[in-house]
């Protein structure tokens, strides 16, 4: 059931997504990425602020803080995942992975160097903060409006 704290974290976490999206681009000027690379890392975290977030912020305290930090964590995982995929299609579209058994190799590797990239000391505090604000932000929504 959609409740105003699930729309706050959601929103947190996908203002953190754009943020962190654009300070990848910032530290990393090889990436040559278009709308859709913000349009994607901002719906990860839309969903991911939503259900991790959303699904028990608490009310504004440590459980909040708790809650923000595992939406971030989730946040880089499921975006090095999603980004490490799409990097493995259009090598398949590109016919440069030759074999079908090559294809979960290639998988891991681009999602591995994606969470290596996403793991600069920048980009690790933009999402802790970012994480941390969405989380406590949710806690006082779902105490303020329940």
């Amino acid at each position: 059931m959609p409740t105003f704290a699930k729309l706050i974290g959601g929103l947190g976490l996908a203002i953190t997504a754009l943020i962190g999206c654009y300070f990848f681009l910032v530290l990393n000027p090889v990436v040559h990425a278009g709308k859709e690379f913000f349009f994607v890392s901002g719906m990860i975290g839309f969903l991911v602020g939503w259900r991790s977030i959303g699904f028990n912020p608490g009310l504004g305290g440590i459980a909040s803080l708790v809650s923000g930090i595992r939406g971030a964590i989730l946040l880089v995982v499921i975006t090095a995942l999603v980004f490490g995929f799409w990097s493995t299609v259009l090598k398949l579209e590109s016919f440069i992975i030759k074999d079908l058994v090559d294809v979960l190799e290639t998988w891991v590797d681009a999602s591995l160097t994606f969470f290596v990239h996403l793991s600069k000391p920048r980009l690790i505090a933009t999402f802790i903060f970012g994480g941390c604000l969405s989380g406590v932000a949710a806690g006082l929504a779902n105490r303020f409006w329940t």
